[in-house]
C-alpha cells in the first residue's frame, strides 16, 4: 500500500466538525496546530509536521484526526508497531463511518507486516542459533591440518591455531584458564592494597591522635601524683605548727601548683586582725546600755529600800 496517498484523505479541520474533546482555547490550539502540520505536510516539511503530530495526539488524545494522521506517516516510514499503537487509540474513539473503514483497513494492513517482521526475526534468530551451534562444533585445527599430498606442507602450529580460536572467538581452555589465573591474581593484589592501605589509616590515626592523648593523660596524672605526694609530706612536716603555718602552707602550694595568684599570709592575718577589732568595737557598743540599764535597776531598788527603812 501507498501510505503517502493516503495523506489526501485528511483535510483541515474547523470547530464545527469535530467535537469538543477539551477546554475551548485548548481545543482552538489544537485545531490550528493540527491544520498547520497539514499544511507542512504538504509543502514536503514532513520532519516539522511529525512533530507538531505527535505533540497534539499526545497531548490530545481525545482529538482522532491527529493520532490517526500520525500512525498513518508513521507507517509510511515501516514504524508499523507505533503505527498500530496509535490506530488502536483512535479504534477506541467516536468517529464517523469514513475514516472507520479506512482505519480498519490500514489496520489489517499493519497487522500484516507486523506478523512479517516478527517471522523474519525468528528466522534470523535460528539461523543465528544454528550458526553458533556449527562455529562451536567446528574445530579450527580440523580445517587447518595438512592436506595428503606428495610434498609434505606443516600445518599450524599450536600458537596459530590458539591465536586464530582467539580471533573467532573459539578460546582456548589452556587460555581460558590463564586469564582466570590473571584475574585471580589481580584480585589478590587489589585486595592486599586495601588491607594494606587500611591497616596504614589506623597506624596513623594511633600515632598521631591516640598516643598524644595517651602521652598527655600519663603527664597529667604523673603532676597530680607530685602534688598530692609533696602536700602529704608538707602537712606531715607543719602538722604540729599553728595557723600561721597553714596558711604558709597553703600559700606555698599555690605557688608551687596553683594556677590561681597566691594568697599573701601577712595580708590574710591583718585582715583576721582587723575583722577581729570590728567585732570587739560592735560588742561593746552593744553591751553600753546594757550596763547603763543594770545601774539603774540597782540605784531604784536602793532608793526603794532606804524609803522602807526610814518608815
Amino acid at each position: 500500500m501507498n501510505w503517502q496517498k493516503q495523506y489526501q484523505f485528511f483535510e483541515k479541520v474547523t470547530t464545527d466538525q469535530v467535537g469538543l474533546f477539551s477546554t475551548p482555547r485548548e481545543f482552538k490550539k489544537a485545531l490550528n496546530t493540527y491544520n498547520r502540520a497539514l499544511d507542512l505536510l504538504k509543502s514536503d516539511k514532513q520532519d516539522q509536521a511529525i512533530m507538531m503530530l505527535k505533540t497534539v495526539a499526545d497531548d490530545y488524545p481525545m482529538f482522532s484526526y491527529a493520532s490517526h494522521l500520525y500512525g498513518t506517516i508513521m507507517a509510511a516510514q515501516n514504524d508499523f508497531k507505533q503505527a498500530n499503537d496509535y490506530f488502536k487509540k483512535v479504534a477506541l474513539l467516536d468517529i464517523d463511518q469514513d475514516q472507520a473503514n479506512l482505519l480498519q483497513q490500514q489496520m489489517k494492513l499493519v497487522a500484516h507486516e507486523i506478523n512479517l517482521l516478527e517471522q523474519q526475526e525468528d528466522l534470523q534468530k535460528k539461523r543465528n542459533a544454528a550458526y553458533s551451534s556449527v562455529k562451536k562444533e567446528i574445530s579450527i585445527a580440523d580445517i587447518l591440518e595438512k592436506a595428503p599430498r606428495r610434498k609434505h606442507i606443516p600445518g599450524a602450529d599450536k600458537e596459530e591455531i590458539a591465536l586464530i580460536n582467539r580471533r573467532l572467538g573459539n578460546e582456548d581452555p589452556v587460555d581460558l584458564s590463564g586469564e582466570l589465573a590473571l584475574e585471580n591474581r589481580k584480585a589478590n593484589l587489589k585486595f592486599t592494597a586495601i588491607v594494606i592501605a587500611i591497616a596504614g589509616i589506623v597506624f596513623l590515626f594511633f600515632y598521631l591522635v591516640v598516643r598524644p592523648a595517651i602521652l598527655n593523660s600519663r603527664i597529667e596524672s604523673d603532676q597530680a601524683v607530685k602534688r598530692l605526694h609533696w602536700l602529704e609530706q608538707e602537712m606531715e612536716t607543719r602538722a604540729g605548727q599553728g595557723q600561721a603555718e597553714i596558711q604558709k602552707l597553703l600559700t606555698d602550694y599555690q605557688n608551687n601548683y596553683s594556677a590561681n595568684p597566691p594568697i599573701d599570709s601577712n595580708q590574710t592575718s591583718e585582715n583576721n586582725n582587723t575583722t577581729i577589732r570590728e567585732s570587739a568595737e560592735t560588742s561593746e557598743k552593744t553591751d553600753e546600755p546594757s550596763l547603763k540599764e543594770s545601774a539603774q535597776e540597782i540605784v531604784n531598788e536602793s532608793a526603794e529600800t532606804t524609803g522602807e527603812t526610814g518608815e
